[in-house]
């Protein structure tokens, strides 16, 4: 099946085309911040998700999670802010879908680590604006969630605030206040 991202302006106009491709399924996907490229996911037909980074001016592709048969699923893709590393939540083959956990993908040589384990579905990961944290949503109990920040480098973890709702996967943003 053929499908296209494609780019529209504000006021409706100028519909254009940026790449075709023809995968199985196709998934999340996040910009770049300079907004060269972009990033998604697929499943094609290995039947396991692969992570993809398409270059959104000469069209050039790089398959960045070679082998990611130990994922079941995911999704949560976010850039830091220098463009080099993508977070991702990732919840592994092997476990039960609530427990998703945090993952930073290298998008020069597809390496990637996690962040965390997890007892409890991890969700939702947003760059600190200086890139050397990461915020997320963590479940706790069945009917609250923490945001959570975690130092991308020594995976230090920290709750800053437990919240009475039982939704995880809200989207943040993380800004400086000047």
């Amino acid at each position: 099946m053929n499908d296209s991202f494609r780019e529209i302006s504000t006021y409706g106009t100028g519909l254009k085309t940026l790449f075709d491709f023809e995968y199985l399924n196709r998934g999340d996907h996040a910009w770049s911040n300079d907004r060269k490229s972009i990033a998604f996911l697929s499943f094609d037909d290995s039947d396991f998700p692969s992570l993809h980074v398409m270059n959104a001016a000469n069209f050039t592709e790089q398959r960045l999670l070679v082998d990611a048969s130990g994922f079941y699923s995911f999704g949560n893709l976010s850039w830091s802010p220098d463009d080099s590393k993508i977070s991702f939540t990732g919840i592994p083959r092997l476990q039960a879908a609530s427990f998703g956990e945090i993952y930073v993908v290298n998008v020069n040589d597809g390496s990637f680590r996690k962040l965390h384990d997890s007892q409890t579905l991890s969700t939702a990961p947003v760059w600190s604006p200086d890139g050397t944290k990461i915020a997320f949503m963590k479940t706790v109990g069945e009917e609250a969630i923490a945001i959570n920040v975690i130092d991308a480098n020594s995976s230090e973890k920290r709750e800053v605030v437990r919240i009475k709702q039982s939704i995880v996967n809200e989207p943040m943003d993380w800004q400086s206040i000047y």
